[in-house]
């Protein structure tokens, strides 16, 4: 099976981890990434002009990208596609590639295809494009039964995490930090919600994009984005990693809810029946509704002796392992879609 992957490649993607997975399968030489999103990007933040003309309506970039992306399929030879969100790609291109390649197109949209957030979150070659997928993949219950009403055929692929042996020892020598820690990017509603604990007199650290720009507060300290190694580092060493869902998806799950007890870390996150459905409140994670509650259970962990603190951890991560929420579990059920619709067994 050879499966051309349309999206990203540049550290960190979802695209990248599942290649390395799926490579493990099917060998090297039968995954490819074709980085749309990459050119872009490049293209994208060359210059102030090309970002004047695109947000204009001068989008020669994904003319572009389009005719690579059919190049790159009549050399490749796929026998899936798998389109990542896909905002770079025409209908008419999908349209052509099924119609002239005869291969399936699947879509995975790691946010939510019917509502858009912000502008990197969706366009109309998204709301345009959903009803020319063989199959979609989502991590929302709640698009799925979007997709079910519209007679689109859909199943729930959930986010998961994907950590090496090594980073996960090198993380359990660290030194514990005893404070709230949010790794992400700044948007009105993690700002405000972030600055109300603040004034509660809540102690954060911030790693992300820009933070030191938009919020300002004594009990707020923030740094650079972290990536690689260093973003499971961070991850764990925090007794709270606090998790905030995005306007687009508020009561389901996000990537931080396997990858904080993946590496072992102490999750407090939304109370959302995701959270509940894949771990333990009280013993696995912690879930919050409010302010109030959020403070509560913030200064309850805090508290905690290093004894009850690494109990939590433990069973954390030992839900992820049972029940197979790693990427690479993730890419076995990925596998068995693919080949129901080649055929296969």
């Amino acid at each position: 099976m050879r499966i051309l992957i349309i999206g990203r490649e540049a550290d960190p993607s979802l695209e990248k981890v599942y290649k390395q997975h799926l490579a493990e399968k099917l060998g090297n030489e039968n995954i490819k990434i074709f980085s749309s999103q990459d050119m872009f990007l490049k293209y994208y933040h060359t210059s102030i002009i090309h970002k004047v003309l695109f947000r204009l309506g001068f989008k020669c970039i994904y003319y572009d990208i389009n005719r690579k992306l059919i190049n790159e399929v009549k050399e490749f030879q796929p026998d899936i596609l798998w389109v990542f969100k896909g905002m770079e790609i025409f209908p008419k291109t999908l349209h052509d590639l099924r119609l002239n390649y005869k291969v399936p197109i699947f879509n995975f949209n790691p946010d939510n295809p019917f509502f858009f957030s912000g502008k990197g979150s969706g366009n109309q070659n998204i709301t345009q494009s959903i009803n020319l997928y063989d199959h979609h993949f989502t991590y929302e219950r709640l698009v799925k039964v979007k997709f079910d009403s519209l007679g689109l055929s859909a199943s729930l692929l959930p986010f998961g995490y994907s950590i090496s042996d090594e980073i996960f020892s090198e993380s359990l020598i660290q030194e514990e930090i005893l404070k709230v820690c949010f790794v992400g990017n700044p948007d009105k509603h993690r700002i405000k919600f972030l600055t109300e604990l603040a004034n509660k007199g809540i102690k954060i650290d911030l790693y992300g994009n820009d933070w030191g720009a938009v919020i300002r507060h004594q009990n707020i300290t923030a740094f650079e984005p972290v990536l690689r190694n260093e973003f499971w580092m961070v991850l764990r060493k925090y007794r709270v990693q606090l998790n905030m869902m995005r306007p687009h998806n508020p009561e389901t799950h996000n990537m931080r809810t396997f990858e904080i007890p993946g590496i072992g870390g102490i999750q407090l996150a939304p109370d959302t029946e995701d959270h509940r459905k894949y771990f333990e409140e009280g013993t696995e994670i912690y879930l919050y509704n409010d302010l109030d509650e959020c403070i509560f259970k913030i200064n309850k962990l805090l508290k905690l002796g290093f004894k009850s603190a690494a109990l939590i951890r433990i069973a954390a991560k030992n839900k992820a392992i049972h029940n197979k929420y790693t990427y690479r579990d993730r890419t076995e059920q990925v596998l068995l879609k693919f080949n129901e619709y080649l055929g296969g067994v």
